[in-house]
């Protein structure tokens, strides 16, 4: 009988001490301190439309929904002009370039796409801010199947 006692005490003992241990040991995870000016954070862009023109025709519309990650304490500050430079810089990077035809069926490389967004981006901010751009849809309208057209 005294011996289930003293073991009992000692299995206690085990206990607490193990647990105290385990709390006063630092965690691999909790030790990294974050730095506030280093978080993120994700701003979603209204959807944007980009006209695709070749031949002087218009074949249809490019229709995409986007998103972007920077610096918390920018988007802050500035969220309406980040959000500006990275719609002009979608855009332009679908309007300007000659081989995103998404008339034609073939595969749009849109890991391309999102680094020329992203270099023309960090480029007119004139320093690297946006991290990433992110796609959340991206869809091709045919000309021909955009409603509400005036027919002559």
């Amino acid at each position: 009988m005294i011996r289930m006692l003293l073991l009992g005490l000692v299995v206690v003992i085990a206990t607490l001490g193990g647990s105290y241990a385990a709390m006063q040991i630092p965690q691999g995870a909790q030790t990294a301190k974050e730095d506030p000016s280093e978080k993120t954070e994700i701003v979603k862009i209204d959807p944007i439309s980009v006209p695709v023109v070749r031949g002087g025709k218009i074949q249809g519309y490019v229709i995409g929904r986007y998103a972007f990650s920077a610096p918390a304490s920018e988007v802050r500050k500035d969220k309406d002009t980040l959000i500006l430079f990275v719609s002009e810089a979608i855009f332009m990077s679908v309007y300007n370039e000659e081989d995103l035809d998404f008339a034609a069926l073939k595969i749009v490389e849109v890991d391309k796409l999102i680094e020329r967004i992203l270099t023309k981006v960090n480029a007119r901010i004139a320093r690297p801010m946006i991290s990433q751009i992110y796609v959340e849809s991206l869809n091709f309208l045919a000309h021909d199947a955009v409603r509400c057209q005036q027919t002559k």
